[in-house]
């Protein structure tokens, strides 16, 4: 400040002073120390101009200075009990401050809900993505657990598949051993109707003398066997119902004719014949 003019003369006025002044900034990069400036100044002191006058809310750094100090200027008159009488442009001024103050306010609070609205959107996305993330994990824990179910039953399926392969091997060789139990069943009892017919023909007791020969060259524990396994009814019973079971997966699953060899189609009947014998040891 370089003068102050005390004016009480002007009609209509009240009292007041003239001040001059001039602004200087201290904080420079280059020159002197001490700088002519007031936009320097102003941002040293904490004035800064905002708004634009595009939108209509362009507030300069040194309108805020001169408001600042008018404020400074009424408090003090007040501390020492003057009225202080402000002029048209002052409270211009002061309006024009509340006016942005509230525009600021105004602007503020937009911000804050948009704030809570974003808060609110981050929360909703991650309560969605916490959800969809469960859901994930129960899709690959369901999946893991069909995973193990399909291997199990691939192991059951191949299981089952050599089961019914070794199944129909054993039913195609029970086939060729039972058609040759048949057969050799058949040939033991022709050849026994064979020598009763014979030796009842020629009415001699040569029946028994075979049987007891037949005991003397196997031994009488074999034989007595053989006879109680050819009379067991319930063997017997047994091992027709068996043969009545197996008929049955036959007409089911129709073995191949072919077995062995063997034709199980065409060899049905025995091609045994029994005719007179003649025999000529007697001894035997």
């Amino acid at each position: 400040m370089f003068g102050a003019y005390s004016n009480a003369d002007e009609p209509g006025s009240a009292p007041h002073l003239h001040v001059d002044f001039i602004l200087v900034k201290r904080q420079n990069k280059r020159g002197l120390t001490i700088q002519v400036g007031q936009e320097g100044a102003l941002k040293e002191m904490g004035y800064y101009t905002t708004g634009s006058k595009k939108n209509k809310d362009l507030v300069t750094a040194q309108t805020r200075w001169q408001a600042a100090q008018r404020k400074l200027l009424r408090t003090t008159a007040r501390n020492h009990g003057l009225q202080v009488q402000e002029s048209g442009k002052s409270k211009t001024i002061a309006n024009h401050l509340n006016t942005e103050i509230y525009k600021r306010t105004t602007k503020l609070k937009e911000l804050d809900q948009k704030i809570e609205e974003k808060k609110m959107w981050a929360e909703n996305v991650k309560s969605e993505a916490e959800k969809n993330k469960k859901e994930l994990s129960e899709i690959l824990r369901t999946k893991q657990e069909l995973d193990i179910e399909i291997q199990m039953k691939k192991a059951n399926i191949e299981e089952i598949t050599k089961i019914k392969k070794k199944n129909k091997e054993l039913r195609e060789e029970n086939t060729f051993l039972k058609k040759s139990i048949n057969i050799l069943q058949e040939s033991i009892d022709l050849a026994e109707n064979c020598f009763k017919t014979y030796l009842l023909k020629n009415k001699e007791n040569l029946w028994n003398i075979f049987k007891q020969k037949l005991s003397e060259t196997f031994g009488s524990k074999k034989y007595e066997r053989y006879n109680i396994i050819r009379h067991d009814t319930e063997l017997n019973e047994k091992l027709a119902q068996h043969e009545r079971d197996y008929l049955e997966g036959e007409r089911r699953d129709p073995p191949p004719t072919q077995l062995f060899g063997y034709d199980a189609k065409t060899d049905n009947e025995s091609d045994f014949h029994c005719e007179e014998l003649t025999i000529e040891n007697e001894n035997l």
